[in-house]
């Protein structure tokens, strides 16, 4: 955990956190944990989601065409405006949808 009170200085460490970080992510497996999504990759779905990202999508179209199970990087409907309602439920729904189903 890295924090700080000093905001003159903020987008100095933030290029410090960011170079560390990718430094590390560089040498990883590109793995994460189960329900752990980090914010700031790139390109995050195929990250994350890979092969089975249109499989994904199209559970997303079919059940959630409203975007009501949204969280920050929620696999995004087609056409539709995302706003934040029941974030933890959508994540366990997919989950549960693609693993268990």
């Amino acid at each position: 955990m890295v924090s700080w009170n000093d905001t003159q200085h903020e987008e100095q460490q933030m290029n410090w956190l960011n170079q560390v970080y990718l430094s590390i992510y560089n040498d990883s497996t590109k793995h994460s944990y189960i329900n752990y999504i980090d914010r700031d990759v790139p390109n995050w779905m195929n990250v994350y989601y890979h092969t089975h990202m249109q499989q994904l999508i199209n559970i997303k179209h079919i059940y959630d065409k409203n975007n009501r199970f949204y969280f920050e990087k929620t696999i995004e409907s087609i056409g539709v405006n995302l706003h934040p309602f029941l974030s933890v439920h959508f994540a366990i729904l997919i989950i549960f949808v693609f693993f268990v189903l």
